[in-house]
């Protein structure tokens, strides 16, 4: 069974606090919920470039080339082997517990409170919805999934007509317009009785 690091697992296994996304869980990294991004440091009047870079001599193997034209270093969702090749390269060695990643990988929640691959991509769904100002029905949902379809940090496969193929960590599923609504349904009740 194949398991995703998606952005609230990542801040999880590597102790990232709320409100600390940006530069003060690490200087020179930012979390976002699409990615961890590296923060070059800033030009300075006082400072040449290389003399800026070399504050950065601790990341040797970084092309900072293509990072500067693209600063996005960890794309969420990954996969382990990702999570690791980026905590060796980016001086985050021995940041993750064992004992929180064993946790992480077994599962610690109750089968009640855990969620899929799609339940959690459409908790964000919801959440764009929402912060536009939008009410969270079905065709919105199914818009944002159709948009969502085929992209790297994204589960969902494909969408046709209204069934969401998506791959989850059991391997391919599909969701049927019937499921995706009482879905949408039981988020609204929940955020109705917040």
């Amino acid at each position: 069974m194949k398991k995703y690091v998606r952005y609230e697992d990542f801040k999880r296994l590597l102790r990232v606090p709320d409100g600390e996304e940006d530069g003060e869980w690490t200087p020179w990294l930012s979390v976002r919920e699409d990615g961890v991004y590296l923060k070059l440091p800033e030009e300075s009047a006082l400072l040449t470039t290389a003399e800026l870079m070399a504050a950065f001599d601790f990341l040797e193997d970084v092309d900072f080339a293509r990072v500067k034209r693209n600063p996005k270093v960890l794309a969420f969702r990954c996969d382990l082997s990702d999570l690791e090749a980026f905590v060796e390269g980016y001086g985050l060695s021995g940041a993750i517990n064992a004992f929180d990643l064993a946790d992480w990988l077994l599962g610690d929640k109750p089968a009640s409170e855990r969620q899929d691959d799609l339940a959690i991509e459409l908790e964000l769904i919801y959440d764009q919805i929402q912060r536009e100002g939008k009410r969270v029905t079905f065709a919105n949902v199914m818009a944002r999934l159709r948009s969502r379809a085929g992209k790297p940090n994204s589960c969902i496969q494909e969408v046709i007509g209204d069934e969401v193929f998506w791959e989850g960590s059991g391997g391919p599923q599909k969701l049927l317009k019937e499921a995706l609504q009482g879905r949408i349904n039981r988020w609204n009740r929940k955020q109705k009785q917040n």
